[in-house]
């Protein structure tokens, strides 16, 4: 479990695909630490460095329910400034990956289609800093592998981060960052429950504020389909599949997984 690998180790994402979450230009780089108030294990960031230039955002506050979170201010992301965020990760097995529950959260597993993105930006503190860079995806459900999910039911699914942003990069988000509208693949989400969220700067961000579901990182937990490709963290995470190159081969694998 000291193991940490970074998303480069990602395998057979295309460059194509990689060059989108890559960011044009980077600034000096401020070391921040933010303090999960669960322990989520694959988002154990050691360190979490981020460049930051602050654009100006329209006052979309309004739109989220932030009653169980204090400090914050959540904001749609309309113009992205140049960001750069680093972290490592803890290694799991496969077998790992597929348990029912981490630390009490459930892990569900679904098929789905993303039909809507919405990019956020989430400041901390009195003051209000810019220090995190997220999106919600809105995923209809067409098969249910695990968890008390109805098929044909939309889900909203918080990404570590942005979507189709050429100008912000967030490491750990090679596969979550092509979550773009119309894509197809098979979901393994944690259930957030009341303990969910991060503290920093005195604030506190209920993750059921934003979404009901969301990923421990933006890795591990889909198997996309990409056009004709299926992309996957097949070197990474999911050796023992690395040369599937279906969907079907996928939902098979998962189904053996789960029946573990």
């Amino acid at each position: 479990m000291k193991n940490t690998m970074l998303l480069r180790a990602v395998g057979d994402v295309g460059d194509d695909l990689i060059e989108r979450a890559a960011p044009k230009a980077r600034a000096a780089q401020i070391k921040k630490k933010i303090w999960l108030r669960w322990a989520i294990p694959v988002a154990a960031c050691l360190a979490i460095t981020l460049i930051v230039t602050l654009p100006l955002m329209n006052d979309n506050n309004d739109s989220f329910n932030l009653s169980r979170s204090t400090g914050v201010k959540v904001e749609y992301l309309e113009n992205p400034p140049t960001v750069s965020i680093h972290a490592s990760l803890v290694y799991l097995s496969e077998k790992e990956l597929f348990a029912t529950h981490w630390m009490g959260i459930e892990i569900v597993a679904f098929a789905g289609e993303v039909i809507k993105v919405d990019n956020i930006t989430i400041s901390y503190g009195n003051e209000h800093r810019v220090t995190d860079y997220k999106a919600i995806a809105h995923i209809r459900v067409s098969e249910v592998f695990r968890g008390n999910i109805q098929e044909g039911s939309v889900l909203t699914v918080l990404l570590p981060g942005p979507v189709g942003s050429s100008d912000i990069y967030v490491s750990d988000t090679g596969i979550s960052s092509l979550m773009t509208v119309g894509t197809t693949g098979i979901f393994m989400p944690f259930a957030y429950n009341e303990e969910s969220g991060v503290e920093t700067d005195g604030s506190f961000l209920s993750y059921l504020d934003l979404a009901d579901y969301g990923f421990g990182d933006g890795v591990r937990w889909a198997f996309l389909q990409k056009g004709d490709e299926v992309v996957f963290a097949r070197h990474y995470a999911y050796e023992s599949i690395s040369n599937a190159t279906t969907m079907e081969e996928i939902r098979q694998y998962v189904i053996s997984m789960l029946e573990r």
